[in-house]
């Protein structure tokens, strides 16, 4: 299966953005850190908005993210960043056509 890339936008509630970082680095990281199927994640703080987060990743196999969709961490994840969060995150996905250093 090809390669699919992950790109989320979250705007954290006004002076909660380092409560989501906290979780994101508790619940999601791990994961993150030992997924044979991640091969690139980059969690990036927004210059232009003291509020906003972004979330990039290169998934070796689209299904992952499927996977871990339902997974009780992830479950986990999204219960305890929604109280955090201003709206729903900003999802994109996509098929890279090229990738330097990968």
């Amino acid at each position: 299966m090809s390669k699919m890339i992950l790109c989320v936008k979250f705007k954290a509630l006004p002076g909660k953005r380092n409560e989501v970082k906290n979780v994101w680095e508790r619940l999601v990281k791990p994961h993150a850190e030992t997924s044979q199927s991640l091969d690139f994640c980059c969690y990036s703080l927004v210059n232009e908005d003291e509020d906003a987060i972004i979330l990039f990743e290169i998934l070796a196999e689209g299904v992952e993210f499927d996977l871990s969709s339902q997974e009780d961490w992830f479950k986990k994840y999204l219960e305890e960043m929604g109280p955090l969060l201003a709206g729903p995150p900003e999802l994109l996905t996509g098929k890279p056509i090229w990738i330097k250093g990968l």
